[in-house]
């Protein structure tokens, strides 16, 4: 019935289509859009490797040069309508279809044409009123690739979709959304899969101070080649209650929330399936050359703070999307991602998903190889460890795009992806999706194999306002979590105050200081940290600004002794009318008493930004860093980082502008000269023609390769609805043992009814 059911698709699309438009002559269409989007790009590059020799002279490698070329000429159509049939009832529909036709050849040897064809036609029937709404949608994607040997695949989903939504006013509201999708390919020999899913929620407020929620997910996976089948269901319900009492003197704010999470394989002839992995908080930071954010070593030891949930199911969206460190014109840095499991969890396989296709924000040729992937775990003590990659795969099926990154079983409470970018200067992107899974093989065939697990999270919060003036605070926060099978626990307790007075009218002073407390499951002696700081904030004129900070933290963590302490000033002054001064340093100490391992760091900036003129401004940056580690059975590490930047930016007109900076970079007694330069011109005074050029050098890292790329670019704003971009770009990126260079030239039209 399924497969008949994926084979009628088109004709029920169509049926829909013709009752739309056909039956009810009455009604008035909305809007009817139409687009059309040309892409070309060419590119070539040559890549030569040096010689090289052993030790003794002897010739270990020769010398060698490879060429490549490639061709692509995009073509994407879109239709989109909207018409009312009532005032509540509106059909929605349209359809994509996008061609890319590809060609290269390497050292003479040519590829082919390949061609790649997606198309996607949908319809939605949707009620929509402030008290009900729902909805029925039916999508198709189509994807046909044809090889330049003459072969053809096709691969296609179709999915139905049902939702239904009601919203009363101070009574329960509930949505209901259910999903039928069916995936194969074009005889069902490779791909065959059949998914449901049903979902539901539901909230209530009966008091402004108390909200209760409840979710469910239930969902079919049936792969009907090797008859696997996988049932799922989880289920969320949470209380919360949050208040104000004593004029606001006294805040309190409590939840409890319950998990449950069900799966059942049904194994079949054989293959691998999937089940989710939840993980409950997600953080992520760059590490950046930037004077107003300290580097973060690699080998940082994960955070002991509270690590509330995010989400309670495996896969989280990211509300504020990490976007890739992709445009900074000196130093390409990368982004790291770190994951707590809550307690220790089994998982294997990692997804990064990017926004869905088509995109603007992705750029073309992206691959697993344009950036390099390592992945972290947490040694015995405590710190970084890297694990070995199996494979990273990116894939672009079904308008979803994301990477796989596969690693050896890992049962652990902490895992940290870390992903530089190499070749997209800088054209930004985002990660919207992070999802954790355990990938493993189907047991016997017939064999039924059942799991449980169940999560309960209490969160307590309070803050009291002791004195008014000065402000004396009382904060208490508690988490604890129990989860099951295996009846593992973790429990936070944090107690703290905090004081702040103004001391003069141009000097105010804080102090603070607290004690956390954390234990869980398999754990002898709880740990323990007492944390402590003070600041003060001075601003004697209104053009000077100062602040000094302290603040140190000593722990028993999993029975190991950590100090650190920091200290930091900066200060900001307003020399003249647009002369502006910034000066600022930091120092960092850190000691463990168990492993004798004691560490320092330095950082120190110092800014001035000139300005003239209303079309002319300047800046000076200097930023001096270093760190030293020793002690311990290791040996004794030490790095350093300087940088100088001078840029100036001049803007004649409000139609022209022009950048330039210097930058000089000493990693370790290695020294970097980079450049970088840019304009940006508008001839005609509506800005329909815009005019780029840029010039800009980066380091990796890692490799200490140096890239130029040299890019100049055409925007041209024809008509309303209508624009051509034209680019070029010629980019360099060499090492002592290899260089390589690569041409690209491309164009697009978009043009919008």
């Amino acid at each position: 019935m399924n497969n008949t059911l994926g084979r009628r698709a088109p004709l029920l699309l169509a049926i829909l289509v013709l009752t739309g438009c056909f039956r009810l002559e009455s009604a008035r269409a909305d809007s009817l859009t139409f687009s059309m989007d040309y892409g070309y790009s060419t590119s070539s590059s040559e890549t030569t490797i040096s010689e090289t020799r052993n030790s003794d002279g002897t010739l270990k490698s020769s010398a060698a040069t490879s060429q490549s070329s490639g061709d692509n000429f995009s073509q994407e159509y879109r239709l989109f309508f909207d018409k009312i049939l009532y005032p509540s009832l509106v059909l929605r529909g349209g359809g994509s279809f996008t061609r890319i036709d590809s060609s290269g050849e390497s050292d003479g040897v040519s590829s082919g044409v390949s061609t790649n064809i997606r198309k996607n036609p949908f319809l939605d029937l949707v009620l929509g009123s402030p008290v009900i709404s729902a909805s029925l949608g039916v999508n198709r994607y189509q994807d046909e690739a044809r090889g330049s040997d003459g072969t053809r695949t096709f691969q296609t989903r179709d999915m139905y979709t049902a939702s239904l939504g009601w919203r009363p006013l101070e009574l329960p509201s509930f949505s209901l959304r259910t999903t039928h999708a069916e995936s194969y390919d074009e005889n069902r020999l490779t791909s065959n899969t059949v998914q449901d899913q049903l979902q539901f929620s539901s909230s209530y407020h009966p008091h402004r101070t108390t909200g209760l929620s409840y979710s469910a997910n239930l969902d079919r996976n049936h792969n009907l080649l090797d008859d696997t089948e996988i049932r799922g269901m989880s289920q969320s319900g949470r209380v919360s209650y949050e208040d104000r009492f004593f004029r606001n003197l006294l805040n309190i704010a409590s939840s409890y929330a319950v998990n449950q999470q069900s799966n059942e394989v049904i194994s079949g002839a054989g293959g691998e399936f999937d089940i989710g992995v939840p993980f409950y908080n997600l953080k992520s930071y760059n590490e950046s050359l930037s004077v107003l954010t300290p580097r973060q070593p690699l080998t940082s030891i994960p955070p002991n703070d509270p690590l509330f949930p995010v989400g309670a199911f495996p896969s989280t969206t990211i509300s504020a999307p990490l976007v890739l460190p992709l445009t900074d014109p000196a130093i390409i840095e990368p982004l790291h991602i770190a994951l707590d499991f809550g307690p220790e969890a089994t998982t294997n396989v990692v997804r990064l998903y990017l926004p869905s296709d088509p995109s603007p924000d992705l750029p073309s040729g992206l691959s697993a190889a344009s950036f390099t992937w390592k992945i972290f775990g947490v040694n015995a003590n405590n710190e970084w460890q890297e694990i070995s990659l199996q494979s990273v795969v990116y894939t672009s099926l079904y308008g979803e795009r994301k990477f796989e990154l596969r690693f050896p079983s890992q049962k652990a409470q902490y895992l940290k992806v870390v992903v530089t970018p190499l070749k997209f200067g800088n054209t930004p992107f985002n990660i919207t999706t992070v999802e954790t899974l355990y990938r493993q093989a189907t047991a016997t065939a017939g064999n039924k194999t059942t799991s449980l697990s169940q999560t309960y999270n209490l969160n307590l919060g309070s803050r009291i306002r002791l004195l008014e003036n000065p402000g004396l605070d009382y904060n208490f926060s508690m988490f604890y979590r129990l989860s099951n099978p295996g009846n593992l626990y973790r429990l936070y307790v944090s107690n703290g105050s905090s004081l702040s007075h103004r001391l003069t009218p141009w000097l105010t002073g804080n102090v603070m200081f607290g004690r956390d407390d954390a234990m869980q499951t398999d754990q002898k002696d709880p740990d323990m940290a007492y944390r402590y700081g003070a600041s003060f904030t001075a601003q004697p004129l209104p053009t000077l600004h100062s602040n000094l900070n302290y603040s140190g933290r000593t722990a028993q963590q999993s029975g190991t002794q950590l100090g650190s302490n920091s200290f930091s000033l900066n200060n900001r002054a307003a020399l003249y009318p647009g002369l502006d001064l910034l000066l600022g340093g930091a120092l960092t100490f850190a000691s463990n008493a168990t492993t004798k391992v004691q560490s320092e760091s330095s950082q120190y900036n110092l800014g001035l930004s000139i300005a003239p003129h209303r079309t002319v401004s300047a800046n000076l940056i200097g930023f001096l860093s270093s760190t030293s580690s020793q002690g311990g059975d290791r040996p004794d590490l030490t790095s350093s980082e300087r940088r100088g930047q001078i840029s100036v930016s001049y803007s004649p007109v409000s139609a022209l502008s022009i950048f330039a900076a210097h930058d000089v970079v000493i990693r370790d007694e290695e020294i970097h000269t980079l450049q970088n330069y840019g304009m940006n011109w508008s001839p005609f005074r509506d800005g329909t023609l815009q005019v780029g050029l840029s010039y800009f050098e980066t380091v990796q890292p890692e490799s200490q390769a140096l890239s130029r790329v040299f890019s100049p670019n055409l925007t041209w704003q024809i008509r309303r609805g209508t624009s051509l971009d034209l680019n070029y770009a010629l980019s360099s990126s060499s090492t002592p043992l290899e260089e390589t260079e690569i041409v690209t030239l491309s164009a697009r039209l978009r043009v919008m009814f």
